[in-house]
C-alpha cells in the first residue's frame, strides 16, 4: 500500500504538525466560503442595481408629475373666478344681442338700398330721353355761359309796365315735361 493512503501515521502527524492542519482547514473553509459567497452576492448586487434603476425612474416620474401639478395649479390660479365669468358671460350676451340688432338694421338698410337702386334704374329706363335732353341742355348752358357785363342795373320785370304786345299775346301754356326734367303725368 501507498504510504499516504495508510491512515496509521495521520494521528501522529496531527500531533507533530498542528499548524499545517490548521492551515489546511482554514484554506478549505475559505475556498468553500468564496465559492458560495460570490454567486449569492452577485445575485444580490444585480437585484440592488435593478431596484436602484427602478427607484431612479420612479423618482423621475414623480418629479415630472410634480412639475405638471405645479403648472396645473398655476393655470387654476390664473383663471378668473365664477363671478368674473358670470360678468363676462353677461357682457357677451349683451354684445351678441346688440350685434344681432345691428345686423338686422344692416339687412334692412341693404334691402332699402336695393329697392331704391331698382327704383332709380327703372326711372332711368322710363325717362332716358328726358335725362339725355337735360344733360344736353346743361352741356349747352355750360358752354354758352353769359359773361357778366358792367352795365347799369336793369329794372326788375315786376315793376316794368306791360306793353301792348304783352297784353295781346295769348296766355303762356305750362312748360312741357321734357323742358322741366320731371316725369310726364300719365
Amino acid at each position: 500500500m501507498h504510504p499516504l493512503l495508510d491512515l496509521r501515521p495521520w494521528p501522529r502527524a496531527l500531533l507533530q504538525y498542528p499548524l499545517l492542519i490548521l492551515t489546511a482547514v482554514l484554506l478549505g473553509g475559505s475556498m468553500a466560503f468564496i465559492y458560495s459567497y460570490a454567486p449569492l452576492h452577485r445575485a444580490k448586487d444585480w437585484e440592488i442595481s435593478y431596484l436602484q434603476e427602478r427607484l431612479t425612474s420612479r423618482t423621475e416620474q414623480v418629479e415630472g408629475l410634480e412639475a405638471n401639478l405645479r403648472q396645473a395649479q398655476g393655470a387654476i390660479e390664473g383663471q378668473p373666478s365664477n363671478g368674473q365669468l358670470d360678468a363676462l358671460n353677461a357682457q357677451l350676451d349683451e354684445a351678441q344681442g346688440l350685434s344681432g340688432s345691428l345686423q338686422k338694421q344692416v339687412r334692412d338698410l341693404e334691402s332699402k338700398l336695393t329697392k331704391m337702386t331698382r327704383s332709380r334704374d327703372s326711372w332711368k329706363r322710363k325717362h332716358a330721353s328726358v335725362v339725355a335732353e337735360a344733360e344736353a341742355a346743361s352741356a349747352v348752358a355750360s358752354s354758352v355761359a353769359p359773361t357778366p357785363s358792367p352795365a347799369p342795373l336793369a329794372v326788375p320785370e315786376a315793376t316794368a309796365t306791360p306793353t301792348t304786345e304783352d297784353l295781346s299775346a295769348p296766355p303762356a301754356s305750362p312748360p312741357a315735361a321734357s323742358e322741366t326734367g320731371s316725369p310726364a303725368p300719365r
